[in-house]
C-alpha cells in the first residue's frame, strides 16, 4: 500500500472534485495522476474551476492525461479542480501531509507560550 498517495475511484458519468483552495494567493501547481480502469489512456476531462478576488472567474477545460498539472497563480484565490470520468477512471493524489510545517508551527507556539509566560510574571509582580 503506498501511504504517499490517495486513490479515488470515479465511475463512468460522474464527476469528482480532486483539489481545492479558498482564500489563497499561493502559486501552486496542483499534480495528479490518472489511470483507466480497464487500461490504456483515460478518457475523461479536467475541468478547473477558477474565482479571482478581484475580476471575473473561469473554467477551464482540457481533456484526462495519465499526468496532470494543473496551475494556480497568484490572483486565483479560488480553485476547485474536477474530474469528469467518461469511463472509470482511478485518480492517485498525493496525501497532504502536515509533515512540513510540524516544526515552524511547534516553533511558533513555543514562542507565543514563552511570550504569555513572560507576561504572566510581570502582572503577578
Amino acid at each position: 500500500m503506498n501511504r504517499s498517495k490517495q486513490t479515488i475511484k470515479i465511475p463512468a458519468g460522474e464527476q469528482a472534485q480532486i483539489f481545492s483552495r479558498s482564500f489563497s494567493s499561493v502559486p501552486m501547481t496542483y499534480v495528479f495522476q490518472a489511470e483507466s480502469v480497464i487500461g490504456g489512456e483515460p478518457q475523461g476531462q479536467v475541468e478547473t474551476r477558477i474565482r479571482r478576488s478581484i475580476g471575473q472567474g473561469a473554467t477551464k477545460t482540457k481533456d484526462l492525461q495519465r499526468h496532470n498539472e494543473v496551475k494556480a497563480s497568484f490572483w486565483d484565490t479560488f480553485v476547485e479542480i474536477h474530474v469528469v470520468a467518461n469511463e472509470d477512471v482511478l485518480v492517485s493524489l498525493p496525501k497532504r501531509r502536515f509533515k512540513a510545517l510540524r516544526w515552524p508551527v511547534m516553533l511558533a507556539l513555543l514562542v507565543v507560550l514563552a511570550a504569555s509566560a513572560v507576561i504572566m510574571i510581570q502582572t503577578w509582580q
